[in-house]
């Protein structure tokens, strides 16, 4: 395992002004102390992605070592400063491609919610245990255009990983606990079911063709049926979602999102952009 000396720099506060020029890749947000795997989770992708790694510390010297097991990463760096954590990482999200922050605090939390509100980059949550490497991507699509920047993020990441990717279209059910209303025949119900996974199928269509190395399985399912599939941590490696077009289903979804980022034990990925 390879130790990476950090080029690190001490900042009062982050400005556009006081930004590193060059774009900042894998931003990991470690607080007062060292989320070991969020850490770990922000080096693989740096590797993964060739892009550099950032690591924010504040109230602490980023004068450290990183043992990272990666000698391609082609940029180390670490921010100290003085100022909260989430007001940080939100100014440099717009210089990161992604930030990574550990979801195992109340404060955490917090910040993820605004890094997914207000960030202007793609966010991971980590959990504290390790993900299974061996496990496919799952990929969470609600059927509109605006699934598109989750659906590409899945496939990248699937690809990266060669690793098999999973494609869950979630829709709302029509009637109480799962049931058809009242008022749907056994014909629409069985239409209902086959219109979402044309849905899916032309959502994937395109995407497909441009990751050929992909496996894709899919699952058309509802609400309440997928949430066991995407908290269970023998499930997945890495949980895929998106955030919604316009303003109101970018509120659903955004809750949606945060629950997903809380509660996973598997590493969620908000794709943005």
């Amino acid at each position: 395992m390879a130790t990476r000396h950090i080029h690190s720099s001490r900042q009062s506060a982050v400005s556009s002004q006081t930004l590193p020029s060059s774009r900042l890749g894998v931003v990991v947000g470690i607080g007062t102390g060292v989320s070991t795997t969020a850490t770990q989770w922000a080096t693989h992708h740096a590797a993964t992605h060739r892009i550099p790694l950032t690591l924010v510390t504040t109230g602490t010297t980023a004068s450290q070592t990183i043992k990272t097991g990666w000698d391609s990463l082609p940029l180390v760096r670490a921010i100290a400063v003085d100022a909260p954590l989430e007001h940080t990482l939100i100014q440099l999200s717009a210089q990161a491609e992604i930030v990574a922050l550990g979801n195992d605090c109340p404060s955490t939390h917090r910040t993820l919610s605004a890094l997914v509100r207000r960030g202007h980059s793609n966010v991971a949550s980590i959990p504290e245990a390790a993900a299974d490497l061996r496990l496919p991507v799952i990929v969470l699509i609600d059927g509109l255009r605006s699934s598109e920047p989750a659906i590409r993020a899945a496939f990248d990441e699937a690809s990266r990983r060669h690793a098999s990717l999973i494609a869950v279209h979630t829709w709302s059910e029509p009637g109480h606990l799962g049931f058809p209303a009242i008022s749907w025949s056994p014909i629409e119900w069985a239409n209902n079911r086959e219109q979402e996974r044309e849905v899916l199928a032309e959502r994937l269509a395109g995407f497909q063709e441009l990751y050929p190395d992909v496996r894709v399985r899919r699952i058309t399912t509802s609400d309440s049926n997928c949430k066991p599939l995407v908290t269970d941590a023998r499930s997945a490696q890495l949980i895929v979602v998106g955030t919604g077009a316009n303003a109101k289903l970018a509120d659903i979804s955004r809750v949606a999102a945060f629950r997903q980022l809380t509660t996973s034990e598997v590493p969620v990925l908000v794709a943005k952009r």
